[in-house]
């Protein structure tokens, strides 16, 4: 192992770096090996790592950012520090994982990075699937769901594989949540860590460890224990919000962090002059006369898609046929009583299975005046509908489309089926509508996007200012 260098600081730490360095002093003291800092912007929280690096601990060490420009950031500012043989603290550090040197500035990815393959996560990801369409009511057994996976993988292998990795991130995340994440990690990111391990590392320091709610946090978490337990220093600026994030994550961050040892007060770095003082106003804006007109013609334009999908289209560059047109398609899938891969024997038992597609497609066929199919029966219109008329209704929209767009589109034989399945679903996403692997969802509005990003927003910049 290297000897550590004779190593002064050639600067001046400001009041609340000094008093972070105090108590961190007096915790290592005590051995408590879990430092855990939050610090405003500004406040200099990378000359506080490295100056607890150099001065106190005095070991080999591994900096995580999350990025590459803060990697950088933590290799540039070793100028702040001189050794007494006189050789820069430069060259003492690293921001290559398989150079290992006394102090090395990686990212998080560089030590995360998952694998992609291996027959465990296949097979388990293939049982994850099936598990999730059947909770979803995709299909009623695991034999059904095994015939739906391999139904999608001959009719659309691009949108299998998208599909696959999910699952296999699913397999993953649960094998790391379990304390198995060294399993998940990629060759090149196993062997960084035990590079690290062969150097002698006993300091980690995070920064930006608000991050560290997911993956990251739970490759880190068993790579300590590889490490032998360092001291392990957080450094973040924004402790993080625990809401939306899973239970066993947010434990995990608690436990390993422990409280927060010292928060730098914000007026303590306004007022040594190094943060300007700031109050947080409302200004309220209206959307721009373009931003209205696109709100109002929202209805519109759904119809517009859906009159598109109505249409025949012809055969596509390689003369493979396409599709049929949403209104021949519904009729023809209720007269089959066609659930996703399998053939029902009733109505009854097919409006069992999918009551909200059953009553939403028979209403949108007769609001254009398209017969129904022998055998099944007619819904009940609002009074005052008048035909014939596509719905603009979300609630009958929803369904319709989205099982036209998952079971039409995305597995015809035709690639130009499929690219309209993609543009149709990224234009139903501008109207609210998400269309999911097995369910069509609400998500968020064309409306609050506009709300959010308006060009308003800016033009109140020169009033402002």
């Amino acid at each position: 192992m290297m000897d550590f260098p004779d190593t002064r600081f050639d600067g001046k730490l400001r009041p609340s770096q000094a008093e972070v360095v105090k108590i961190a002093e007096e915790q290592l003291n005590r051995n408590e090996r879990r430092l855990h800092i939050v610090a405003p912007p500004g406040s200099g929280k990378t000359v506080l790592g490295l100056y607890l690096w150099a001065i106190h601990i005095r070991c080999p060490a591994v900096v995580l950012s999350p990025n590459s420009a803060i990697q950088m950031q933590w290799a540039a500012r070793t100028d702040l520090f001189s050794t007494k043989s006189g050789r820069p603290l430069i060259d003492f550090t690293s921001t290559d994982p398989k150079s290992p040197s006394l102090l090395n500035s990686l990212t998080y990815q560089s030590v995360t990075l998952p694998r992609r393959g291996g027959d465990d996560l296949h097979q388990g990801a293939l049982e994850n699937w099936i598990q999730y369409l059947i909770e979803n009511n995709e299909v009623a057994s695991p034999e059904e769901g095994r015939l739906w996976i391999e139904d999608l993988q001959k009719r659309n292998p691009e949108y299998y594989a998208t599909r696959l990795a999910r699952n296999k991130k699913v397999i993953r995340d649960n094998l790391a949540i379990h304390g198995e994440s060294l399993r998940t990690l990629h060759r090149s990111a196993l062997e960084t860590l035990e590079l690290l391990k062969d150097a002698g590392v006993g300091l980690i320091i995070l920064d930006e460890c608000h991050h560290l709610t997911g993956h990251w946090g739970r490759v880190l978490s068993d790579a300590s224990e590889l490490l032998d337990g360092p001291t392990v220093l957080g450094l973040t600026a924004t402790p993080p919000d625990f809401e939306g994030h899973r239970r066993e994550d947010c434990e995990r961050y608690q436990t390993f962090f422990g409280p927060v040892d010292f928060q730098v007060p914000v007026p303590a770095v306004v007022k040594d002059g190094f943060l300007a003082p700031y109050q947080d106003l409302v200004y309220f804006v209206r959307p721009t006369g373009d931003e209205f007109s696109y709100m109002a013609n929202v209805d519109d334009r759904l119809t517009e898609l859906v009159e598109e999908l109505c249409v025949p289209q012809p055969p596509d560059k390689d003369n493979i046929p396409r599709a049929a047109p949403l209104p021949k398609w519904l009729s023809e899938t209720l007269g089959s009583l066609q659930a996703g891969i399998v053939k029902l024997d009733s109505w009854f038992d097919y409006e069992k299975r999918d009551p909200d597609f059953a009553l939403a497609a028979r209403f949108f066929l007769q609001s254009i005046e398209h017969p129904l199919p022998h055998g099944v029966p007619e819904t009940i219109l609002p009074f005052e509908w008048e035909t014939p008329q596509i719905p603009t209704e979300l609630r009958i929209l929803m369904p319709v489309l989205g099982r036209y767009i998952r079971n039409a589109l995305r597995r015809s034989e035709s690639a130009a089926d499929r690219e309209l399945a993609e543009q149709a679903t990224d234009r139903l996403r501008m109207f609210g509508v998400q269309v999911t692997e097995t369910s069509t969802q609400v998500c968020a509005s064309p409306a609050g996007r506009i709300m959010a990003y308006s060009k308003a927003k800016a033009q109140a910049v020169v009033p402002i200012l």
